[in-house]
């Protein structure tokens, strides 16, 4: 533990990140990272402050002072920050149930200019979007955008059953109707339901649907298909 003194941003940021990726939780340990992050987190860039975020939510480690810490430099470290970064940290936020006003806005702002540059991939986009949906945190602007990226990308192979599957239940929990994208959704959701979608990612694709009273009968149909061999998951 006393060399956790000597370890600097990025080391305990890597730290913690190793742990989380392991599923190996040590809660002295933990509790040193996070008092020795928040006395170096004004030199965290934002993959650090990403990755500790990443690492904390993942082991469901509610930490609020760490958290208010990563929120507050995660704002000045924005205009630095990668799609992956941006879309990483509110997830962390959105897992834990944190809901930091001013970080989300100035996400949603930082988030909206990289999809305007055309720099905001599949799995960027889809978990921006559940982690509004999960915070219950309706910003019509940074949907519509989403959606209209999501429109151009959904063929592509990155948009995977679990991009997918977030992305129809986002919108429906935030009880946003965008035609266009649940159409493209329930026709790519058809191409890849079989094999690849989770008994999870059955059930919310089913849920979403049905939230947005939506009778795509091929979709149901295929819906239905897909489920029975997964039915013992569910």
């Amino acid at each position: 533990m006393i060399i956790i003194a000597e370890f600097g941003a990025q080391e305990l940021s890597n730290l913690v990140w190793s742990m989380a990726t392991c599923a190996y939780r040590d809660d002295p340990l933990m509790a040193a990272i996070s008092s020795s992050s928040i006395a170096h987190i004004a030199q965290c860039k934002s993959q650090e402050l990403a990755n500790t975020s990443w690492a904390f939510a993942t082991m469901k480690v509610d930490d609020r002072p760490l958290f208010d810490a990563l929120a507050a430099q995660s704002m000045i470290t924005i205009p630095s920050a990668e799609p992956r970064h941006l879309s990483g940290t509110v997830w962390a936020f959105a897992t834990l149930a944190i809901l930091h006003r001013p970080l989300l806005e100035a996400m949603s702002a930082a988030v909206q200019a990289q999809i305007s540059a055309g720099i905001f991939g599949a799995r960027a986009l889809s978990n921006t979007a559940w982690a509004m949906a999960t915070l219950a945190w309706l910003d019509a602007p940074l949907m519509t955008a989403i959606a209209a990226a999501s429109l151009s990308s959904i063929g592509d192979t990155a948009f995977r059953s679990q991009e997918l599957a977030n992305t129809a239940w986002a919108y429906a929990t935030l009880a946003v109707s965008n035609e266009p994208l649940r159409a493209a959704l329930a026709a790519q959701s058809q191409v890849t339901l079989y094999g690849q979608f989770r008994a999870q990612e059955l059930a919310n694709t089913a849920w979403a649907y049905a939230i947005l009273a939506c009778s795509d009968e091929p979709l149901l149909q295929s819906l239905a298909s897909a489920s029975l061999p997964s039915i013992a998951q569910f």
